[in-house]
């Protein structure tokens, strides 16, 4: 059973910000790696439980969203 869930934002231990989009396996994922500075999506990526730091609070994904709110 994977430790995260689709649509969750979490913080990979580079220090970027991620949206898991699919589960593929057993702590095995596909995310939508975010760019701040141009306020998108850049790049879907592959990741693992390895790659990431921890889930974002609450209080850290509502400061999060408020940056791309036009």
């Amino acid at each position: 059973m994977s430790q995260y869930k689709e649509y969750e934002t979490v913080r990979l231990k580079n220090g970027k910000i991620a949206t898991i989009v699919e589960v593929l396996g057993p702590g095995i994922y596909t995310a939508d790696l975010e760019d701040v500075e141009s306020e998108s999506f850049c790049d879907s990526i592959y990741i693992t439980d390895a790659n990431i730091e921890r889930k974002l609070t609450e209080e850290e994904l509502i400061e999060f969203e408020k940056q791309f709110q036009f």
